[in-house]
This record gives C-alpha cells, structure tokens and sequence, in this order.
C-alpha cells in the first residue's frame, strides 16, 4: 500500500469577510446595529437595548437617539421571530411614557403590534398585547386600535394558555371599551360570549 498523501489545508477565500465581534459601551452604537441585516447582530443589539431601557432615566436617552423607528422598523414579517421577541419587549418598556406612546403611534407601530397579536410565538404575543395595551390609555390610539380591527384577535388572545397573555388582552379590551364606536366593534365580535367562557374556565 502506497503512503496516504497529506492534503494541504485550503486557505480561506480572499472574497470573504472574517468575523469581528463587536463590543461597544455606547447605546449609540447598539441603535445603529439595529440597521444590519445579520439576525445574530439585531438580536444582541435589541437585547442590549431592553435592558438598558430597563433603568431609571434611560427611556428619556433613548428617546433622544430616536431609537424607536428603528425598532418599529424591525416588526415587518420578514424578520425572525427573536428579532420580533426583543424589539416589541423594547417598544414595550418605551409605551410607558407618554411621547414615547405618540412617536410609536405616529410611526405606525400599532399596526406592526396589531398584526404581531397573530405571531405564533407567545413572548410575540405579550409583548404586542402589553404594548397595545398601553398606547390604548391615549385616546387617539384608542379609536386607532378599532379602526385596525384589533377587536378580533384581541378576542382571540383570551383563550391562550398564558395567563399573562390573557390578562393583558383583557386590560387592552377594557380600555377601548371606553370609546363607542369600539363597544360596538365588541358587541359585533360576540366579546360577552368571549367574556363568559373566561368565566366558566377553571
């Protein structure tokens, strides 16, 4: 038997970008990674900017990086599901200040947020459903959660098996009970027999 000839170890291509690993103590920079394409890189940056929005005085900074077209930017149904998961967590947290609330509102999150109630992965669906929830203390998003038929799937929402989910549709359905014309959107979709199955349930 002849001697195995070693083969050489190919070099890498020279068209191919190595990988970098980024480590940053700027918020600024995390908004900015917000921008890229990678799931991996969107994914560290909406973590990184959950938990600093988590502290004290941070949503007033972040609001000033004008982080929240960017975040509302990622809640198209092309992105992953985890890039979804940390960027409503993120609008979330940012929803309990009033300018934030409009800023959201006028960028057209609620859509996003209405249509992320259908996700099929539940920390979607609550933190769509919380962020619903608290742009629905504002009257104009109130009406503006009716006119984007988010009765139904709010509804719907009342038979998850989470009772965190649960809970928070009920707060949002309670809140745009307020304006007529969305206790009629209710009294279209059959909420009081929604409501009485909640009732039944153990």
């Amino acid at each position: 038997m002849g001697k195995k000839v070693k083969k050489e170890a190919e070099p890498p291509p020279k068209d191919v970008f190595d990988p970098l690993a980024i480590e940053s103590k700027k918020a600024e920079t995390a908004v900015l990674m917000l921008q890229s394409p990678e799931e991996e890189i969107l994914t560290k940056a909406c973590d990184a900017l959950y938990k600093f929005a988590q502290k004290d005085d941070v949503r007033k900074l972040m609001r000033k990086l004008d982080i929240i077209p960017s975040l509302i930017a990622r809640l198209v149904p092309e992105e992953e599901v985890v890039v979804h998961e940390f960027a409503t967590l993120c609008l979330a947290h940012m929803a309990t200040d009033y300018s934030n609330k409009a800023k959201i509102f006028e960028l057209n999150g609620l859509e996003h947020l209405i249509r992320l109630l259908g996700s099929p992965d539940p920390d979607v669906k609550k933190n769509s459903v919380e962020c619903i929830y608290l742009l629905a203390q504002d009257f104009q998003s109130r009406s503006a959660v009716c006119e984007n038929n988010a009765v139904p799937p709010l509804l719907e929402l009342l038979k998850s098996d989470y009772p965190v989910i649960q809970q928070l549709s009920l707060k949002a359905l309670c809140s745009i009970s307020c304006e007529a014309e969305c206790r009629l959107a209710l009294k279209e979709n059959q909420a009081m027999d929604h409501l009485l199955k909640i009732l039944e349930a153990k």
